[in-house]
C-alpha cells in the first residue's frame, strides 16, 4: 500500500467510474445533453472513452495521493467509500428497475386503455409495450424511497446481511450452518489434493504463498461494531461486486444482484484462507444452502405462478382477490416471524459475552447463562415428567423442542469459551479454569436433559405401556422434591447467597436417597412381575439421569462460586 496504494485506488475508482457512468448512462436523462456541435454527451463518452479513462486514471492517482500527504487519509478507506457509492448505484440501476418496472407498465396500460375509452379488454392491443415505456422521475423518487425505508426497516434484509457476513468473516466463531455431506467431501478433497501438491512443490515456493497469508494486525478502538473483514477483502468485494452488476445491467442481463454481492464475498474469502480447516465445512454448506435456496425458489416461483395463473383463468375473477389477501397475509406473517426471530436473539445474547465487556460484566452475564440454565432445566423437568405421565405426547415434543433448545444454548456458550478465556487468563488461570468448569456443568446438564427426554418420547411413540400407579405417584412427589430444589438454587444464585450452599447439597442429597429408594421399590416390582422389561429401563434410565441432573447442578453453583471469587480477588 506505501508504494502502490494510489495506483490500486485509482484504477478501481476509474473503473467504477466507467462502468457506473460511461456504460451506465444508456437510457438515462442526461445521455441525450448536447455539449456542442449536434453531439450528445453520450456520443461524446463513446468517442473518447480511452481518454477519459486515461485522464481519469492519473486524477484519482494523484488526487489520492495527496489526500494521503496532505491529510493522512488511508488510501483504501478511500475506495471502500467509492466502492459503497457504487454498489448503491449498481443496486438501484438493477433493482430499482425490477422494482418499478411491473408495476409502470400496468399503469402505463390503464392509461392507455382508458385513453382509448375504455373499451373490451379483449380488443385492446398492448402494443404500446412493445417498445421503450419512459418512466416518470418523481415514480423513480418514489420507489427509490421506498426502497431506502424497506432496507433500512426489514428484517428479512438484515437477515440476509447477516447470512452473507458471517460466512465472509475473518474472524472464529459460531457458525451460522451446521456441516453438511457435500461440503465435508469437498473439503476433504481439496485438502488431500494440497497435501499431495506441497509435496511436490519446492520449499521456497512453498513457505513464499505462505508468507502471502500472515494476517495483519488490526486495532479497532470499537469491538462491538468490528469488522468482518479487512479493508483490503472489502475494497475488492464492493468493486468488483459493483463492476460486475453495472455490466450486467448496461448488457440487459438477467441477475440478481444480492446473488452476484454474495458469490463476491465468498469469492475473496475463499482466496485469501478466511475459511480454515476450523469453518471451511460450515462456510461451504452455508455456500451451498444458499445457492440451492436459490434455485429452488426459482423453481417453486416458475410452479406457483404457472398454477396461480391457471387457478384465475379457470375460477374468474374471485381468484385473484383471494390471492391478494393470501400475498398480504404471507407479507405480514413474514414480517411478524422475523420480529420473532429478532427478539429471541437479542433475549439470546443478554448473557453473550464481548471482548469489550468489564469483569463485573462478565459475572453478570455469566450469574445470567446459570440462571437460564436452571430455570430451563425445572421447566423442562417438570413439564417433561407430567406430559409423560399423562401420555400427552403433543406436549411432550414441546418438551423436547425446549430441551434442543437448552442444549444449542449450552453448547454456543461453550463453543465461545476460548475468546472469553484469553481475557480471563490475562488476570489469573483460575478464573478461567473455574468458568470453563461451569460451562463443563451446564453442558452436562443439557445432556441429562436430552437423555432423560428422548426415551419417555420413545417410549410414548412406540405406545408401550404406561407406568403403574404407583410409580406415577413416587414420580409427581419426586417432581415437586426437585422443583423445590430448583428453585432453592435458582435463589442463591440471584442473590449470590453461597453460604446456603451446605443447604442445597443437603437437599440435594435427600432427593438423591429418595432416587435410590424408588429404584429399590422398582426393583420389589421387578421381583413380583409387575412391571415389564420396557418399564424397567425406562424407570431406571430416568432415575440415573436425574441423579446425573442433581450432581451437575450442584457442581456448576460450585463452580459459578468460585469464578466469582476469584475473579473479583484478581481485580
Amino acid at each position: 500500500m506505501k508504494y502502490f496504494g494510489s495506483a490500486f485506488g485509482g484504477l478501481a475508482i476509474t473503473a467504477i467510474t466507467y462502468f457506473i457512468f460511461i456504460k451506465g448512462m444508456k437510457g438515462s436523462s442526461f445521455a441525450d445533453i448536447e455539449v456542442g456541435g449536434g453531439e450528445t454527451l453520450q456520443g461524446w463518452f463513446n468517442q473518447n472513452s480511452g481518454l477519459v479513462l486515461l485522464y481519469g486514471f492519473i486524477f484519482w492517482v494523484v488526487f489520492i495521493q495527496l489526500l494521503k500527504w496532505l491529510f493522512n487519509i488511508k488510501i483504501l478507506k478511500i475506495v471502500v467509500l467509492a466502492g459503497t457509492f457504487a454498489l448503491a448505484m449498481a443496486f438501484a440501476g438493477n433493482d430499482l428497475v425490477n422494482f418499478i418496472g411491473v408495476p409502470l407498465a400496468g399503469f402505463n396500460s390503464f392509461k392507455a386503455w382508458a385513453a382509448a375509452g375504455a373499451t373490451g379488454a379483449d380488443s385492446f392491443s398492448m402494443e404500446m409495450l412493445a417498445g421503450k415505456v419512459g418512466t416518470p422521475t418523481y415514480m423513480l423518487l418514489i420507489a427509490g424511497l421506498i426502497m431506502i425505508i424497506t432496507l433500512i426497516l426489514s428484517k428479512k434484509a438484515k437477515s440476509v446481511i447477516a447470512t452473507s457476513l458471517d460466512l465472509s468473516r475473518q474472524e472464529e466463531g459460531s457458525e451460522r450452518f451446521g456441516s453438511s455431506y457435500g461440503a465435508r467431501m469437498l473439503v476433504r478433497g481439496t485438502s488431500n489434493f494440497n497435501k499431495k501438491l506441497v509435496k511436490v512443490l519446492p520449499n521456497a515456493v512453498v513457505n513464499g504463498i505462505q508468507s502471502r497469508f500472515i494476517p495483519v494486525s488490526q486495532d479497532y478502538q470499537n469491538e462491538i461494531d468490528k469488522p468482518s473483514f479487512d479493508k483490503i477483502r472489502a475494497s475488492v468485494n464492493l468493486v468488483v461486486a459493483s463492476i460486475l452488476i453495472a455490466i450486467g445491467t448496461s448488457l440487459k442481463l438477467p441477475l440478481s444482484t444480492t446473488y452476484v454481492t454474495f458469490m463476491v464475498a465468498m469469492g475473496t474469502s475463499l482466496s485469501d484462507r478466511a475459511w480454515d480447516r476450523e469453518s471451511a465445512v460450515y462456510r461451504v454448506s452455508g455456500v451451498f444452502a444458499v445457492i440451492g435456496g436459490w434455485f429452488l425458489t426459482a423453481l417453486i416461483a416458475f410452479t406457483v405462478s404457472g398454477i396461480i395463473a391457471l387457478l384465475i383463468s379457470v375460477s374468474g375473477k374471485f381468484m385473484i382477490f383471494v390471492f391478494v389477501a393470501v400475498a398480504l397475509f404471507m407479507v405480514l406473517r413474514t414480517h411478524l416471524l422475523f420480529k420473532k426471530r429478532a427478539s429471541k436473539k437479542i433475549i439470546d445474547e443478554e448473557d453473550t459475552f464481548e471482548d469489550e465487556d468489564a469483569y463485573e460484566e462478565i459475572i453478570s452475564k455469566s450469574s445470567k447463562q446459570v440462571i437460564k440454565a436452571i430455570v430451563s432445566t425445572n421447566q423442562i423437568l417438570s413439564m417433561g415428567i407430567d406430559s409423560f405421565l399423562k401420555e400427552d405426547r403433543n406436549e411432550l415434543k414441546k418438551v423436547e423442542e425446549s430441551s434442543r433448545t437448552f442444549s444449542q444454548k449450552a453448547k454456543k456458550n461453550k463453543d465461545k469459551a476460548y475468546s472469553i478465556i484469553q481475557k480471563l487468563t490475562e488476570a489469573s488461570v483460575d478464573t478461567g479454569h473455574y468458568y470453563v468448569q461451569m460451562l463443563e456443568h451446564k453442558r452436562e446438564m443439557a445432556h441429562a436433559i436430552n437423555y432423560l427426554v428422548s426415551p419417555m418420547i420413545e417410549h410414548l411413540e412406540n405406545n408401550h405401556k404406561p407406568f403403574n400407579n404407583e410409580q406415577n405417584l413416587e414420580l409427581t412427589n419426586l417432581a415437586i422434591q426437585i422443583d423445590s430444589f430448583y428453585n432453592y438454587t435458582l435463589h442463591s444464585v440471584k442473590e449470590e447467597n453461597f453460604d446456603e450452599l451446605d443447604n442445597l447439597i443437603a437437599i440435594r442429597d435427600k432427593i438423591l436417597e429418595t432416587l435410590r429408594q424408588i429404584e429399590k421399590n422398582q426393583i420389589k416390582r421387578i421381583k413380583n412381575r409387575e412391571v415389564n422389561t420396557r418399564n424397567s429401563q425406562l424407570f431406571f434410565k430416568l432415575i440415573s439421569e436425574l441423579e446425573n441432573l442433581l450432581l451437575h447442578t450442584v457442581n456448576m453453583v460450585k463452580s459459578q462460586r468460585d469464578f466469582i471469587t476469584f475473579t473479583r480477588k484478581t481485580n
